[in-house]
């Protein structure tokens, strides 16, 4: 007797064998569409599904793209240009306005170099302006003012890409803080002790105005004590998580002329701040200590 096949068995076998050649298909096997070499694209990136994470495009994580002034993260690439090009536009608008963008105006394109590069990596155009703006009330020459900001450009990028999407700090406070970074890294204070710093003060939200006391208090110590970068590591950091009010960090750093003055070590000094600082009265306690 012949076999009897039932409709229903035949549209379920019809459609078995359909799914069958779409899995095999090449490129589908691996989840996407082929591309031109034969080889499956990547999937979308989950936090960004328009977003492909293919790590050759230059984009995505870890590509090095900074996402703003202030390390703000955020948005396609298309934003991140848009932004950038804002940037570019707005200090150039400025630079050719201002009186002190037309005192360097020998040095426009060199200028303009370092600032989009340093835009490039998010660190905040404001932060050119406020250096021109200080060299021109100096009265500084303009040779050594464009050789001034090769020199910040170089610390500001390292910043920048440090901080890059790391959300900190606040635009509005961005170029204040990269001042007072470059400033103390002039004046002596390793930049690995900086990074250090920023690298808990971001995660941490730490106020930009007291981490850049800190810079600030930390190479008045320097100064007068110069310690290893382990050290002043371990100082900054207490002194950014301390109680200890900002306007005290001056007398701190009277302490530490003291202490050289008394010729203590200052591995010994900044030992015993490290043990001291989260203290109630902690620079009463510091001069006890170390007898100054």
């Amino acid at each position: 007797m012949a076999r009897v096949v039932r409709p229903e068995s035949y549209a379920r076998a019809l459609i078995a064998a359909l799914a069958l050649c779409i899995a095999l298909a090449p490129g589908y096997a691996q989840g996407g569409p082929a591309s031109g070499s034969g080889t499956p694209m990547p999937s979308p990136s989950p936090l960004n599904p328009d977003r492909q994470t293919n790590p050759d495009s230059g984009s995505g994580p870890g590509s090095g793209t900074s996402a703003g002034a202030g390390g703000v993260s955020g948005g396609s690439s298309a934003l991140n240009d848009s932004r950038q090009a804002a940037e570019r536009k707005q200090f150039l608008n400025w630079f050719v306005s201002s009186q002190e963008g037309l005192r360097l105006a020998a040095h426009r394109a060199d200028i303009e170099a370092l600032a989009y590069a340093s835009i490039a990596v998010g660190v905040p155009v404001d932060a050119y302006k406020l250096r021109i703006k200080e060299a021109a009330a100096k009265g500084v020459a303009p040779p050594v003012v464009l050789a001034a900001l090769r020199e910040d450009a170089r610390l500001w990028d390292e910043l920048g890409n440090a901080l890059s999407d790391k959300g900190w700090p606040p635009a509005p406070k961005a170029a204040d803080l990269y001042i007072a970074a470059a400033t103390a890294l002039r004046n002596g204070l390793a930049l690995s002790v900086v990074l250090e710093l920023f690298g808990w003060a971001a995660p941490a939200r730490a106020q930009s105005e007291r981490v850049g006391a800190v810079l600030k208090a930390l190479t008045l110590i320097v100064a007068k004590l110069p310690m290893e970068e382990r050290d002043a590591g371990r100082l900054a950091l207490e002194l950014a998580k301390a109680r200890l009010a900002v306007g005290q960090f001056d007398e701190l750093a009277a302490l530490a002329g003291a202490a050289a003055g008394r010729s203590i070590a200052p591995g010994e000094f900044a030992r015993v701040c490290v043990e001291v600082l989260r203290l109630s009265k902690p620079l009463e306690e510091l001069a006890r200590r170390l007898s100054l």
